[in-house]
């Protein structure tokens, strides 16, 4: 079955963080999440952070749906963000609980930012830079338009 390793890294992530079984199976039935959803994340570079949340490199040429897709899937596989968690650093959101809720509202603002994702993904491959799902944009010793980069840190969830 296409996509099982990353349908099974998210039960992992979603029980290490604690997510109630009853939540992970309401994303799934409200979302119609399967296993085939995270095909989309087998076919692109994987980078893991020191907490264990996976990020992935978006192909070269990769359109503007796939983006938006991978960015909702990689904070699915993630069970979260951990964005806004107490850590001593000031967030400018508190943390929001990891829910069916939560990735219907990412869902929509996705449809509501969905010209943004082609853009910035245009505007990277452009200048030689590499794009994550979190629409982190990653250079090669160019300067990147501020405009379309996240500082450092911020996750841009469409």
């Amino acid at each position: 079955m296409q996509g099982t390793r990353y349908s099974k890294k998210w039960l992992e992530n979603a029980e290490r963080r604690g997510v109630p079984s009853a939540v992970v199976v309401e994303i799934a039935r409200r979302h119609s999440i399967a296993p085939e959803s995270f095909q989309i994340l087998e076919e692109m570079e994987e980078v893991e952070d020191p907490e264990g949340k996976s990020f992935f490199l978006l192909p070269p040429g990769t359109g503007g749906n796939d983006a938006r897709k991978a960015t909702l899937m990689t904070f699915i596989v993630n069970a979260g963000t951990d964005y806004g968690k107490a850590s001593g650093r000031p967030a400018d959101f508190p943390e929001t609980p990891y829910s069916a809720a939560e990735v219907a509202r990412i869902i929509n603002r996705q449809k509501a930012n969905h010209w943004s994702y082609s853009r910035d993904v245009r505007f990277v491959d452009r200048n030689g830079g590499r794009h994550d799902p979190e629409r982190h944009a990653h250079g090669r010793g160019r300067q990147l338009d501020p405009e379309t980069v996240q500082p450092a840190g911020r996750h841009h969830l469409g």
